[in-house]
């Protein structure tokens, strides 16, 4: 009976070892509390899409009605998930996103002598440390051989360089970036070919995933612009909270700028590079 009990005993001690280990690993995985706002980015720009292929079959798909459509349809869909929501804002935020975010962004700021990105209104509210590290997130955006895994290791490591209240903001700017990073690598073929009969994959082209990275950037550097205009300047920390009765959360405060800054700056940006390809 003894032989038989204490191998059974040593197989019961390591099934318990193995759920704690399990449990201590699930403990320490890394997870972006405000990764709604880049699922609900996601989101938008199907919805966005759909309303673009309505387009189509109107035969009506020409650049200019295509960047009006993208408009209306993105305030639409921030309508559908918020009661929170200025239209009027909204529009403006769209127009600045089309104008100088995915055209004409132009970072230059110094601080303590050290020359970091910025936007003159978007990066005065943001902390010294938080600015260096969207500097450090650019450079590894912004490289031909860009991974998935490298947005998400800069993630892990934000948790240990800033305070609680930086990384709200950082986490939603990433947040976007990855998700933006996802979507494209995925989509962006169906966004083309509704604008060219062309038989291509743009994922085989040289530098593709280098654009990838610059578009997932200038889509979150519209979430944070877009929050800021539907905050306020310096309103930003613990205004974008994701709300309760809503799988991805309802938004409230900045939330219904920074998903409108971060659909609007992704679809113009792609929408018109392609177009610009056609020519």
């Amino acid at each position: 009976m003894k032989k038989l009990l204490i191998p059974a005993l040593t197989l019961v001690l390591a099934l318990i070892l193995l759920i704690a280990c399990g449990e201590a690993t699930a403990e320490k995985a890394f997870i972006n509390e405000y990764d709604y706002v880049g699922e609900l980015h996601n989101e938008g720009l199907e919805y966005v899409f759909g309303e673009l292929e309505k387009l189509k079959e109107k035969n009506n798909l020409d650049e200019e009605n295509a960047i009006k459509c993208v408009k209306e349809s993105t305030i639409d869909y921030v309508k559908s998930i918020s009661s929170d929501i200025d239209e009027n804002k909204c529009r403006a935020i769209m127009d600045h996103v089309y104008d100088d975010v995915v055209y004409s962004i132009n970072f230059t700021k110094t601080i303590s002598d050290t020359t970091i990105i910025s936007d003159s209104t978007l990066y005065d509210s943001l902390s010294e440390n938080q600015v260096i590290l969207l500097q450090e997130l650019k450079q590894i955006m912004y490289n031909d051989e860009l991974k998935l895994e490298d947005i998400v290791n800069f993630e892990k490591d934000v948790e240990l360089s800033l305070n609680e209240d930086e990384r709200e903001i950082i986490y939603a700017f990433t947040s976007v970036a990855r998700h933006s990073y996802q979507y494209w690598s995925e989509s962006i073929d169906e966004w083309y070919h509704l604008l060219s009969d062309e038989e291509i994959t743009l994922g085989k082209s040289t530098g593709f995933w280098g654009y990838l990275g610059e578009v997932g950037w200038k889509d979150a550097i519209g979430c944070v612009d877009g929050a800021i205009a539907g905050a306020g300047l310096g309103a930003i920390i613990g205004s974008i909270v994701p709300g309760p009765g809503t799988a991805a959360g309802a938004l409230a405060g900045a939330g219904p700028g920074a998903v409108t800054g971060a659909i609007g700056a992704s679809a113009n940006k792609v929408l018109t590079d392609l177009y610009n390809r056609l020519k």
